[in-house]
C-alpha cells in the first residue's frame, strides 16, 4: 500500500494510520508535526526537504532540493497539461458532435461549424479590433497589407494583391511624367543608371 492508496481511501500519507483532515493528504497531528517540522529547519537555516545542507541564502532549500524540485514541477505541470489538453479534446468533441457552441458551450452551434452565432460575432468583432488596434509598422508581421490594413499580404510581399497591382501601376506612369527624372537621380538605389529611360 502506498501514496496514491491511502489518498484515495483519506487515510493520512505520513503514518498511514488516522484519517486524513478534508482538503489534505495528512491527519491533524502529521499536519501539526510537518509544520513544526519545517519551521525548525526554516529557523536553523538547514534544507526543510533533505534535512541535511544548509539551505542557500534567502531560500529554504539547499540548491540541490531546489533543482530537484523545480524539475519535479515542470514534470507534474507537463503531465497535467498534457492531461488537461486530452479532457479538453474529449469535451470539445462531445459538444461538436451534439451540435452544442464549443466556445460558450451553451447555445445551438450555426450548421457546419463549431460555434453560435453570438459566439462567432463576437470571436469577428474581437478580430476586428485586433487589426484595427494594429499600427502600420506591424501589420506586415501579422500578415495584413501594409497599405490598406485590410487584406491579407502576398506571399514573400508586404503588401496585399490590390495594393501591389495599384502600386505597380503607379510607378509605371510615374516613370514617364515629366518630372520623373528629379524622382530617379532621388531613388539610385532602385533606378542603377537611369533605369527607366
Amino acid at each position: 500500500m502506498g501514496y496514491d492508496f491511502y489518498r484515495r481511501n483519506g487515510i493520512c500519507t505520513r503514518c498511514g494510520k488516522k484519517s486524513s483532515e478534508q482538503g489534505s493528504v495528512l491527519c491533524a497531528d502529521c499536519a501539526k508535526y510537518k509544520k513544526e517540522d519545517y519551521n525548525l529547519c526554516k529557523d536553523l537555516k538547514i534544507c526543510v526537504r533533505c534535512h541535511k545542507n544548509p539551505a542557500e541564502p534567502n531560500k529554504v532549500m539547499c540548491l540541490e532540493c531546489a533543482d530537484k524540485d523545480s524539475e519535479q514541477s515542470r514534470k507534474n505541470r507537463q503531465r497535467n497539461s498534457e492531461k488537461q489538453k486530452k479532457r479538453d479534446l474529449g469535451k470539445y468533441n462531445r459538444l461538436k458532435e451534439m451540435g452544442i457552441c464549443t466556445y460558450c458551450k451553451h447555445e445551438k452551434a450555426v450548421t457546419g461549424k463549431t460555434k453560435c452565432a453570438k459566439c462567432l460575432a463576437k470571436i469577428r468583432n474581437k478580430r476586428n479590433a485586433k487589426k484595427a488596434d494594429i499600427e502600420r509598422s506591424e501589420r506586415v508581421a501579422y500578415g495584413i497589407c501594409y497599405i490598406c490594413g485590410k487584406d491579407k499580404v502576398m506571399n514573400g510581399k508586404g503588401v496585399c494583391e490590390k495594393c501591389y497591382e495599384k502600386r505597380t501601376e503607379s510607378i509605371g506612369k510615374i516613370m514617364y511624367l515629366p518630372g520623373s527624372d528629379f524622382w530617379r537621380n532621388e531613388n539610385k538605389l532602385i533606378f542603377v543608371n537611369g533605369g527607366g529611360k
